[in-house]
């Protein structure tokens, strides 16, 4: 659903390798930073990752998640720009054309506006009110995060296909819930292929919800304005755009120390 502004998020990415490692560790974590749980949780990941076909974005993801639960083992800062880099650099130095694939460069956009962007935008909301109030805390962060992903990859996807979504907001809200209980339905399934009554259940439920998120998707690409059509980028506008984002960001930064 691209006019949804959702195909980045339906397209095999970290969101589904993190769902998969969250819902690994939850079912195995004996004790979370044990490691043996971390050890088989990133054998899933990259089992996954394998039945994928390696693409790039997937590829990345794998490495990050595997770089988070070494980095988790010693309680240190697991998610960083200085982790982010030395995935890139990884990666380049085994394939330097990806530099030039548009999952790769819309993937690290995205996760680099995050971990940067992120903390600005929820910190609109003050921590202790996060604190009592943890629906708003997850409604916030939900609504934070894929505000910073759009400002990382916005230009990109408006110089690659001359479109803006202007409802990915909704959308992120109907995909990325769809999304964990997709993937969690999808898990009990292998798990319980052998007993043929409760993984046909479970298979008729996952059919359900997969047309439900796409019917409702659907609809989401049928509203007004939903998609801003026909926009021209060169590489220099889009250079000086990625620029402008970059110096909004260190005006914000240095207004609020």
């Amino acid at each position: 659903m691209p006019t949804a502004g959702a195909s980045h998020i339906l397209a095999l990415s970290g969101l589904h390798l993190m769902i998969i490692y969250s819902i690994v560790t939850l079912v195995i974590g004996w004790h979370r930073y044990h490691i043996a749980t971390q050890s088989i949780t990133v054998l899933a990941i990259w089992a996954f990752a394998q039945l994928a076909g390696l693409p790039t974005s997937v590829v990345r993801s794998a490495f990050m998640i595997s770089i988070y639960a070494l980095l988790s083992l010693g309680y240190r800062e697991r998610m960083s720009v200085n982790t982010l880099a030395f995935a890139a650099v990884v990666l380049l130095i085994i394939s330097p054309l990806s530099l030039y694939d548009l999952g790769f460069q819309l993937s690290f956009a995205a996760v680099l506006s995050i971990l940067l962007i992120h903390p600005l935008i929820n910190g609109l909301i003050a921590d202790d009110v996060q604190q009592r109030h943890r629906w708003l805390s997850t409604a916030w962060g939900l609504v934070t995060v894929s505000i910073a992903a759009q400002i990382g990859t916005a230009p990109l996807v408006a110089y690659h296909f001359g479109r803006f979504s202007t409802w990915f907001l909704l959308s992120n809200f109907i995909v990325i819930p769809s999304a964990w209980f997709i993937l969690g339905v999808t898990l009990l399934c292998l798990v319980l292929c052998w007993w043929s009554w409760a993984a046909g259940g479970l298979f008729t439920l996952l059919v359900w919800l997969t047309n439900t998120m796409n019917h409702t998707l659907g609809w989401v690409a049928q509203l007004p304005l939903s998609s801003i059509e026909g926009i021209r980028l060169g590489a220099i506008q889009l250079f000086l755009i990625y620029i402008i984002i970059v110096c909004c960001y260190v005006a914000l930064t240095v207004s609020r120390r």
